[in-house]
């Protein structure tokens, strides 16, 4: 089998070879590397190069839900406030429907903000997330956890008026 520069007409044949010198050396090489040793680590570093890892080189941490986590806590719990209010009038049919809609809003809202805001306390913690939104997360955490709680037991006081009309 003939290799690529084995044939005399073809451009490459008499091409020389870039990385061997007159000597047969590389002249790109490095001059320690020439000798042939192999190193026992080849990505060790020499000793006076060594530095300690240092986490203030570089941080990257997330930016604060706070606000976010707020929101979602107080649109929560004015939308449960809503449904209390709408349960006790009773008086119009588009009354019940907003009582409805609040319950499925208060029941969106509310274990959002509990969830997001316990995922973001632990960032916080750990550091990963920014220090400045501690605040308004605990306060939309605990706004989404009264919120989902007290949805719930609204539910459940539902569903027990509405057992206790079906029976005889």
């Amino acid at each position: 089998m003939a290799g690529p520069f084995e044939f005399p007409e073809h451009p490459l044949s008499k091409k020389e070879n870039p990385f061997v010198d007159a000597a047969g050396n590389n002249p790109y090489a490095d001059p320690e590397k020439i000798t042939g040793e192999i190193e026992s680590n080849p990505y060790g570093t020499q000793a006076d190069d060594f530095r300690p890892y240092q986490p203030r080189d570089h941080v990257a941490t997330m930016r604060s839900r706070g606000p976010t986590v707020m929101f979602l806590g107080l649109c929560g719990v004015l939308a449960a406030i809503c449904t209390v209010v709408c349960a006790t009038l009773r008086a119009v049919d588009w009354i019940i429907l907003l009582g409805m809609c609040s319950m499925v809003v208060s029941f969106v809202f509310g274990p959002a903000a509990w969830i997001l805001g316990t995922q973001d306390l632990r960032a916080i913690a750990a550091g990963a997330m920014d220090d400045r939104g501690r605040v308004t997360t605990g306060i939309g955490r605990i706004l989404g956890a009264l919120t989902t709680i007290g949805s719930v037991f609204y539910l459940l006081y539902v569903v027990m008026r509405m057992v206790e009309q079906w029976e005889f």
